[in-house]
């Protein structure tokens, strides 16, 4: 059977990853940001069909750690494709969203569900940066 399409591609492919330092500079130059303890959710409109994730981790010195924190982040966005509309205040049609997410040694989830807790807290308690996308949003149709 067979299943209804997602109005953008889920985050596990290769097109759905920031991976230059380009495209991070992009983001970093051109996103709005989003502030809480620990973490950061820099985020800039895209003209791909397709959201795409950036992970970016400082102050974390083992190894181990900082990649079982990029792991749980992109398990997250894997289970939760519309995150990244939710965060710049999209409808789920459009275009999609470039997201890098800067967590220092203060973000330290314990597991999955601690960490959708304080996405989803984060969330709802939000309620800055409509001005700034609108902006965006002026700039991509034009």
């Amino acid at each position: 059977m067979r299943q209804p399409a997602l109005p953008h591609r889920p985050l596990t492919t290769k097109t759905a990853k920031i991976t230059k330092k380009w495209q991070y500079d992009h983001v970093y130059r051109h996103g709005s940001r989003l502030r809480a303890n620990g973490f950061n959710f820099i985020f800039t409109l895209n003209e791909l069909s397709c959201h795409r994730l950036g992970i970016s981790i400082s102050g974390v010195k083992s190894a181990v750690k900082r990649n079982r924190l990029k792991r749980l982040i992109r398990e997250y966005f894997r289970l939760n494709p519309a995150f990244p509309a939710k965060i710049a205040l999209l409808n789920e049609g459009g275009a999609g969203v470039d997201l890098v997410i800067t967590a220092t040694k203060r973000f330290n989830p314990a597991d999955l569900n601690d960490l959708q807790e304080i996405f989803s807290s984060f969330l709802s308690s939000r309620s800055n940066c409509t001005d700034a996308l609108s902006r965006q949003k002026r700039e991509i149709i034009t």
